[in-house]
């Protein structure tokens, strides 16, 4: 099993898990107001170049030019939420009956952070 910690907007998180590894640094994302706010209109035409070429090459190894992402702030309080369903994503492919259960469990706590019951406190309730 993996054991890691990783950092969520300053606060760290375990990370557990048979073969995922959360990819640090293999993404980059700018958020599309700070880049109208930040740069002028040659800087503009710039980082479009830059896209069209990486989209471009993309193409041509196959792939799609710009294909499209899920972004969650690391900050949010539903975040770790997210993480876990990835995590359950990426290594088992489709969902089953346990996954749903994990799921519904995060989104309890979602809903009702300080009530609710995740993983191993709630199982032994039931």
């Amino acid at each position: 099993m993996c054991t890691g910690a990783i950092n969520h907007g300053g606060k760290e998180s375990e990370v557990q898990s048979q073969e995922f590894k959360v990819k640090d640094g293999s993404h980059i994302v700018i958020k599309s107001e700070d880049v109208i706010r930040a740069l002028d209109s040659q800087g503009l035409r710039t980082l479009t170049r830059l896209l069209k070429k990486i989209a471009d090459h993309r193409k041509r190894n196959g792939k799609e030019g710009t294909p499209g992402y899920y972004v969650v702030n690391r900050d949010e309080p539903y975040a770790d939420a997210v993480l876990e369903i990835i995590k359950l994503g990426e290594l088992h492919g489709k969902l089953n009956i346990h996954m749903v259960t994990a799921m519904d469990r995060h989104l309890e706590w979602l809903s009702n952070p300080a009530e609710a019951t995740v993983g191993a406190e709630r199982d032994n309730d039931e």
